[in-house]
């Protein structure tokens, strides 16, 4: 066969990334929006080992319920993860303001719409607040990265970080703390991450806050850190399963007053008068 030949099309204009996915006898396909995942803020240039995904830790500034006015705490706070989403979280930063997206090259889409819903964000965004945040670590570096990314966010003046050991750690009364103590990657041995545990325990327990919300994957880390969490969370950093231990002072209700049985309606079996209940014998 003569005269055969193959040639490739010339690839110009935006690029539409299209993904699928087959489920069972089903395919469906959809156009990328997005492009890098929307766990990269934008902030983070760099990182330490093992760093917690950005999303993840926004999702545990609201089950700490970080507010406008709260202070926020973290004796181990690496490249400051935590604390930076709690701020953004608590200044109504938008959390894709540092970042770009795939969709903001695509020829269908008028640029000015993108610049004008960053506009709104800006405007929308609450810099006089009155939170705080502090956080510590014993390696420098992560504090000089955490100070960095912290700037990058917009955040630096609400995000304080300082070089200090975790067993001088003195959370103050009205804290929210969020932490990820250091643990596999980040720990050379289980016995070191456990005697951080442990210390991190024993200085809660002599500094006593409005809640402590800690993340991490070691199993044991309730035996280490002394006490029982008031509530637990199945939560992933990436592909590592992890819980969410929550410690924080429960309502009391043994003072309230309890609620009057009603007059009619309950006779003890949980059945209306004249009513027979499906599992009674007849």
């Amino acid at each position: 066969m003569q005269g055969h030949r193959t040639t490739s099309l010339p690839e110009t204009g935006a690029e539409y990334k299209i993904r699928f996915m087959l489920r069972k006898n089903v395919c469906e396909i959809m156009l990328d929006t997005t492009g890098d995942g929307l766990h990269k803020r934008g902030y983070r240039r760099n990182s330490m080992e093992a760093p917690i995904r950005e999303t993840l830790a926004a999702t545990i500034a609201d089950l700490g319920r970080v507010r406008r006015d709260s202070l926020v705490e973290d004796p181990f706070c690496g490249s400051g993860t935590l604390l930076i989403e709690a701020a953004q979280k608590a200044m109504n930063i938008a959390p894709g303001l540092k970042r770009r997206f795939a969709a903001e090259r695509y020829s269908f889409v008028p640029a000015a719409i993108w610049a004008e819903q960053r506009q709104k964000a800006l405007a929308d965004s609450k810099l006089d607040v009155g939170f705080e945040a502090f956080g510590y670590d014993i390696d420098p570096a992560a504090v000089a990265l955490a100070n960095a990314n912290a700037k990058l966010a917009g955040v630096e003046k609400r995000c304080h970080f300082e070089v200090a050991d975790v067993a001088d750690f003195a959370a103050r009364s009205e804290a929210i703390v969020l932490t990820n103590p250091p643990y596999g990657e980040r720990m050379s041995t289980i016995e070191g991450a456990a005697k951080l545990a442990r210390t991190l325990g024993q200085q809660m327990e002599a500094h006593p806050c409005a809640g402590v919300y800690a993340i991490t994957a070691d199993m044991d880390f309730e035996h280490h850190y002394g006490k029982r969490a008031n509530k637990r969370r199945k939560m992933y950093n990436g592909m590592i399963p992890c819980q969410l231990y929550m410690y924080y002072n429960a309502p009391k209700f043994e003072d309230r007053p309890a609620k009057p049985m009603p007059k009619s309606g309950f006779d003890g079996k949980r059945t209306q008068p004249g009513h027979t209940s499906r599992f009674e014998k007849k």
